[in-house]
């Protein structure tokens, strides 16, 4: 996806009705759908790629199917998986939302979590971002825990409040939000790299909330500093967009974003928005 960050599109406001948006916090696309969590409205909306809405599901609540503070989103081709965070857990669903299965409680155990946001999944396993215990954990496709890697601090492999997780074939990548940087592990969880630091500069963050990765690029929505940063798969910066404001190209929060081939879709939260770039 090599996105230049021009502004195409945007899709709806703030409201509770289908279609508009409460503090969104995670979104997720595959071919013909973008999928967004909608969070203090408790449920997870649908849209063509064009931005036109489809359907939503979900309430408030902590059964099968309900939300509380639902945060990130990932997409394989036959689910839809959403970290339901203030219910400490991971809940499947299929492509139309109808209730699959979860896992995951309350706790410090494995497969326990607290405060999870992020979520990623590749053909063998779902992984999670385990925000309050400064780690990730690692599940097959049915919820069963595998392994976990990270603890906190600032050390190599270390965390302090990893916000989001994505993973190509060889790498997860890990946004070590507090520390203002990504690091970068195999896929056994063994750190390999990390880029980034405070600030505002190229390749600086404030709070990044969410990350995604292309077969040639990262995308990080560097969400305090109100832009989008692209890196190459090593690391290296390679352009920026986005600045505050409540224009087009304009964010308040830049919380979250998703790539395909072709778009880039950020999560534009304080605006109660999406954004569509190409």
């Amino acid at each position: 996806a090599d996105i230049e960050g021009s502004f195409l599109s945007k899709l709806w406001s703030a409201g509770s009705g289908n279609g508009p948006f409460n503090a969104p916090r995670g979104i997720a696309v595959n071919d013909s759908n973008i999928f967004v969590a909608d969070t203090v409205n408790n449920r997870i909306q649908i849209f063509d790629l064009n931005g036109n809405y489809v359907s939503n599901f979900g309430t408030a609540g902590s059964g099968d199917g309900q939300f509380n503070a639902p945060y990130g989103l990932a997409v394989d081709a036959s689910y839809i998986y959403v970290a339901d965070s203030g219910n400490n857990r991971v809940q499947i669903f299929d492509l139309v939302g109808t209730f699959v299965a979860k896992f995951g409680s309350s706790g410090s155990g494995d497969g326990q979590f607290s405060d999870l946001h992020g979520i990623a999944v590749n053909a063998s396993n779902i992984f999670v971002a385990d925000s309050g215990h400064d780690r990730v954990q690692v599940f097959d496709l049915t919820g069963t825990f595998v392994s976990k890697f990270g603890t906190a601090g600032s050390g190599d492999g270390q965390f302090t409040n990893p916000y989001d997780v994505d993973v190509n074939g060889s790498n997860i990548f890990v946004l070590d939000t507090m520390n203002s940087r990504v690091q970068v592990f195999d896929l056994a969880g063994t750190f390999v790299s990390k880029f980034g630091s405070s600030g505002s500069g190229n390749g600086q963050f404030n709070s990044p909330y969410g990350i995604k990765v292309s077969d040639s690029h990262i995308f990080v929505a560097d969400s305090v500093n109100n832009r989008v940063q692209i890196f190459d798969i090593n690391g290296n910066f390679v352009s920026k967009f986005g600045s505050v404001g409540t224009g087009d190209g304009q964010f308040s929060n830049s919380s979250d974003l998703a790539v395909n081939a072709t778009f880039c879709f950020v999560l534009d939260r304080g605006n109660n928005r999406v954004q569509k770039f190409i």
